[in-house]
């Protein structure tokens, strides 16, 4: 589990958003449900994503989520709690497609994302 799988962009105007950051890495943008859109890199892949903001719309409200691949999903939540973090999004499927995640937050209270395509054991 090295690599960063995908991340999500919290943005408070979602058309300014998705002109900015196309304009920078070249993106374009697929709907992806109600205030999302992915990240389509010029290959086609969805890369990542922009989530409209919620709640506090403050830059201070705001975050960047990011998810990593990993093939042993259940094994790395069992350790977040016995290094002082708590889970916070159990394995959730997401599609056929895409597989499942979950979420824990650090002692600090960051929370950082696991996708995975391996079903639970």
């Amino acid at each position: 589990m090295s690599s960063v799988a995908w991340f999500e962009i919290q943005v408070p105007d979602l058309e300014q958003g998705k002109q900015f950051y196309g304009a920078v890495f070249g993106w374009t943008f697929q709907p992806y449900g109600e205030g999302f859109e992915a990240a389509v890199d010029a290959s086609g892949t969805w890369v990542g994503g922009l989530d409209a903001a919620s709640g506090d719309a403050s830059p201070a409200g705001r975050h960047v989520r990011i998810y990593f691949n990993t093939d042993e999903l259940e094994a790395l939540l069992d350790r977040v709690p016995k290094a002082g973090g708590k889970v916070v999004i159990p394995r959730t499927f997401i599609s056929e497609d895409q597989g499942w995640f979950a979420t824990m937050e650090d002692p600090s209270g960051i929370h950082i994302s696991f996708l995975t395509s391996k079903p639970a054991a």
